[in-house]
């Protein structure tokens, strides 16, 4: 669960409509650290989340990815088609002005709109783009503003 200008980032699976429930996830300790997937009814019941609080983010859960076969690729070939995924997403928000979720996908039509979203929001939760919320309301995708070393010293003190 990501929290971006007070609005709840919620990943859901494109195929059963489960979300993924990171909080639960984070807590267990690290031998048993499997992801959980509930409905998103409980999901805003467990954590009192307002119906206009939240907005959902694609992805697929472990036990979709295997009945579907999304996962059917050797490690070291979807390793390579991640980092492509990634390096087109850098790329496209780092050469445009603005970019939301329809610009990206326009401009990776290579990709499928699931392949795009589900890097999308790994590269999110770990900090690689972030998303701001545009004076129309719509969400911007962006790349974090590097410090220079001459604002950290400001910064630094």
């Amino acid at each position: 669960m990501n929290i971006i200008d007070n609005v709840v980032f919620i990943p859901i699976c494109c195929a059963c409509d489960r979300v993924r429930d990171d909080q639960q996830t984070s807590e267990r300790p690290s031998g048993n650290a499997r992801e959980q997937w509930v409905w998103l009814e409980s999901y805003l019941h467990l954590y009192r989340i307002p119906q206009d609080a939240y907005r959902l983010t694609h992805t697929y859960c472990p036990r979709c990815m295997k009945h579907l076969g999304i996962n059917q690729k050797k490690p070291e070939q979807r390793e390579t088609l991640q980092e492509e995924i990634r390096q087109r997403i850098i790329s496209v928000i780092g050469s445009a002005i603005e970019c939301d979720l329809d610009t990206l996908v326009s401009r990776c039509d290579d990709f499928s709109w699931g392949q795009i979203f589900l890097e999308m929001d790994n590269m999110s939760r770990i900090g690689v783009i972030s998303l701001t919320r545009s004076a129309e309301g719509r969400y911007c995708l962006g790349l974090p503003r590097l410090v220079r070393s001459d604002e950290a010293q400001i910064l630094g003190g």
